[in-house]
């Protein structure tokens, strides 16, 4: 007897008993294991304490989860600057925790995993977060001469984008100072 399988899939792993019968004394029977193995597939994910989007100081999980058969031989976290981050393996799934999350840690994150079996596989999740201005250059005092052009720069740090606002400016009304009224 010969039985095949095409296309075997992973749902086909477990363990089978047979059973051999022809009517006549006693059947025979017998178990086997099938262990399909297959490449990895990685799903990376951010978890974060605030619905808000991320801002500098929150708390930012990023959960790296993989599938694959034999276990993963190397789990991978490579982030901005392509910095490797160790990872914590915690009931099958590796994560890496950013405490204290600040604007240097704003990039995409890459979660690579292998098993010798295919190819390996990646996923990828961009961190933004957000923080208030940071004004590192600002108009001084001017003296100009009237008529001339005045151009007032700053250099400010933020995400989102800052706008400038400028209040209490010179009134624009021409005011008469000789006494006369028209």
């Amino acid at each position: 007897f010969t039985y095949t399988i095409n296309d075997i899939e992973r749902s086909f792993s477990g363990d089978y008993t047979w059973t051999a019968s022809n009517g006549v004394e006693y059947d025979i029977t017998g178990t086997f294991t099938i262990d399909v193995q297959y490449p990895p597939n990685v799903t990376l994910s951010l978890d974060q304490d605030s619905s808000d989007g991320i801002e500098e100081g929150d708390l930012v999980v990023l959960t790296c989860d993989v599938d694959s058969n034999p276990t993963p031989s190397s789990v991978t976290l490579t982030g901005p600057g392509d910095d490797d981050y160790d990872l914590t393996l915690t009931s099958g799934v590796y994560s890496y925790t950013i405490d204290n999350v600040s604007s240097s840690d704003s990039g995409t994150y890459t979660c690579t995993a292998s098993n010798g079996i295919g190819d390996d596989d990646t996923d990828t999740v961009n961190i933004d977060v957000e923080y208030g201005p940071s004004v590192t250059n600002s108009p001084d005092n001017l003296t100009v001469t009237e008529g001339e052009t005045v151009t007032l720069s700053w250099t400010v740090d933020s995400n989102p984008n800052s706008t400038i606002d400028i209040t209490d400016l010179i009134t624009l009304t021409p005011t008469s100072t000789d006494g006369d009224t028209q």
